[in-house]
């Protein structure tokens, strides 16, 4: 499949000045030309399905470095992890790759959330049942009796115990 999108303006991450009339050419999964729209060849549009925003701004994705997909962001969000269900995170979790992609986020980190709903999660994104941004996850937290994420993590205190919780 091939993809070519142009817009009104383009910003292609490098620092160089914004291009006006850009244009950026997706075959299959990877980028295989950015170029001002004056530049395009038939052999670039041929075939193309075509987006064409002439108001709009093309820029490479945002990448979200620290996230617990889980959590609330509401002002009782510890009340929210503390008894929720795993179901009712991953609804929230959803949700928030969701609203992720659609803010131009193309890539999000998820630093600790319970393994029953990161991993179904990255895993629906994987097999397109739902939108959202490539995700890495790194599961379950382990911390130390009363640390930070303990609320929702594995407690281990000794090294035999991180061993047992890994």
């Amino acid at each position: 499949m091939k993809l070519l999108l142009k817009a009104g303006l383009l910003i292609d991450g490098t620092g160089t000045t914004a291009v006006s009339e850009g244009a950026v050419v997706i075959e299959g999964d990877r980028i295989s030309k950015v170029c001002k729209q004056s530049e395009l060849l038939e052999s670039d549009i041929s075939g193309a399905e075509i987006i064409h925003k002439p108001n709009g701004t093309l820029m490479p994705g945002f990448i979200e470095m620290h996230s617990h997909i889980h959590c609330s962001a509401q002002t009782d969000a510890y009340t929210h992890i503390t008894t929720e269900s795993n179901e009712t995170f991953l609804m929230r979790g959803t949700q928030a790759v969701r609203s992720a992609l659609s803010s131009g986020v193309t890539t999000m980190r998820d630093l600790g959330s319970r393994n029953e709903v990161v991993f179904p999660l990255r895993k629906g994104i994987q097999d397109g049942i739902i939108p959202g941004p490539r995700f890495l996850v790194a599961g379950t937290p382990i911390t130390t009796t009363g640390g930070h994420c303990n609320m929702f993590g594995t407690e281990a205190n000794t090294s035999q115990e991180v061993v047992q919780a890994i």
